[in-house]
């Protein structure tokens, strides 16, 4: 019975000891981490304050050694053939390198619902996690969709060194805007991305909060995510927060109408992705006051690129240390990505419309608007629309469906005046106003998916 007693006091001791040990590993490795990514942070900080020098025609030259699909090529840019989403889903082999080897289950995660796909994973566990920071770590490539809206759609693939590179353009809008390698990043992402669910799953770091919304059953964002966003901007306090145009609008909008007096404003807020009108800019600007509020320009496929001109609403300053920019005959833009070599995007053409020029020798976007979901609505026509108008419009949605334009305004008086202005320029749709106040804020948009002012199907889809 002493022997018995001896042994179970001896294996206590051990499991004690084996405990003990896995929580200082633990310890350290979330010690380590943060001073890795931190010295990172640094490092991009420092490396993008100023203009990085590529020999783009050395980078060009590589790709051509490197790419079986650009074998023959030889001389400048202009040798390249242009080529689009569909090009490279068809001869998807021979665009990628070779001596990369892809993490194949990461497929899975990275499909969202606007592909054909039956496997889509939302989110990555911790199983998965591990296996593809170990894989990352070992020189392999991790997929991500080219969005899927347009039914059209490749998978990019990224190895840890084009993460770092990927995040060139971001950490060059964030220094634009005062944003310091120790600030607080608040990543707030309605995003199917293996990067951002990566992020999602660590908890650990100091400076950077990774946190994706969830949707209620009518496609909006749920109360809970509302709440969670206030909590973690109140208390958190970041200095810079990067989400979507629409997202944040959205936020405003619940912000506005539950009255909630924000005790914390971040410095600068990055958004990118989505099409917003005036209003909606200078709505979010009203709810987020003295915050640096800017929209940036970037794709999965060749990452961001570009940012907007303070006070010049849909005119982007280009990183051309990074890309070069160019338009087709229809001003469609046209992009190659001086960084990426596992699967480069050269002379890449977009469904984005912008008007590519120089001012002071550098390259500017001219009225970039993004994609166009209607031939016959010009984006830019209407938002001058609603800014010559004196009503307090904070947003505009078409249904080219059943001929509707949906308004959301916040004066409650002036509806007569209102619709009498804006048929004259709608002749065919019928107007409806809505009211943004308190308890009472509705959206016709979804935000899982990229809006924009024409209503689609997938505005509507499972709602």
């Amino acid at each position: 019975m002493k022997k018995n007693n001896i042994n179970l006091f001896l294996i206590k001791r051990v499991l004690f000891i084996i405990i003990l040990f896995i929580i200082i590993l633990f310890l350290f490795l979330i010690m380590f981490i943060n001073i890795i990514f931190k010295y990172n942070l640094k490092l991009l900080y420092y490396k993008n304050k100023l203009n990085i020098n590529i020999d783009k025609d050395k980078f060009l030259k590589n790709i051509c050694s490197e790419i079986y699909f650009y074998r023959n090529i030889k001389g400048d840019l202009s040798n390249f053939p242009i080529i689009d989403k569909t090009t490279i889903n068809k001869n998807k082999n021979i665009f990628f390198n070779k001596k990369i080897l892809k993490i194949y289950s990461s497929i899975d995660s990275a499909n969202n619902a606007w592909t054909d796909k039956k496997i889509i994973k939302n989110n990555i566990n911790y199983y998965d996690f591990f296996i593809y920071i170990y894989n990352l770590l070992s020189g392999k490539a991790i997929a991500h969709i080219s969005g899927g809206s347009s039914e059209n759609y490749f998978y990019q693939w990224y190895t840890l060194d084009e993460y770092k590179k990927g995040l060139y353009g971001f950490v060059k809008c964030w220094i634009n805007m005062g944003w310091n390698y120790n600030d607080k990043i608040f990543i707030f992402y309605f995003h199917g991305a293996n990067s951002i669910k990566l992020l999602n799953n660590i908890k650990i770091l100091n400076n950077i909060y990774s946190l994706s919304p969830i949707l209620d059953i009518n496609g909006d964002i749920s109360i809970a995510s509302f709440n969670d966003f206030i909590y973690y901007l109140n208390n958190y306090k970041p200095d810079l927060i990067v989400s979507f145009p629409n997202t944040i609008f959205r936020i405003s909008q619940l912000i506005y109408k539950s009255k909630i007096k924000l005790k914390h404003i971040p410095k600068c807020m990055d958004l990118s992705a989505d099409f917003l009108f005036t209003c909606q800019y200078k709505f979010i600007c009203s709810i987020f006051t003295n915050c640096d509020i800017r929209l940036s320009y970037g794709t999965i496929e060749f990452g961001q690129i570009a940012q907007q001109i303070p006070l010049r609403m849909y005119d982007y300053i280009v990183f051309d240390d990074i890309v070069h920019v160019e338009n087709n005959v229809n001003n469609n833009l046209i992009v190659t990505n001086y960084l990426f070599t596992t699967q480069p995007i050269i002379r890449y053409l977009t469904d984005d419309k912008g008007i590519v020029k120089y001012e002071n020798n550098k390259m500017i976007i001219n009225n970039l608007i993004g994609k166009m979901n209607s031939k016959n609505i010009n984006y830019l026509e209407i938002d001058k629309i609603i800014n010559d108008s004196n009503f307090n419009i904070i947003n505009l949605r078409i249904d080219d469906n059943l001929n509707i334009i949906y308004i959301t305004v916040l004066d409650e008086d002036k509806d007569e005046s209102i619709k009498k202005y804006f048929v004259n320029f709608f002749i065919k749709y019928s107007i409806v106003l809505n009211y943004c106040k308190e308890n009472n804020c509705i959206t016709y948009d979804r935000y899982d998916r990229k809006n924009t002012p024409i209503l689609k199907e997938y505005h509507y889809k499972n709602s």
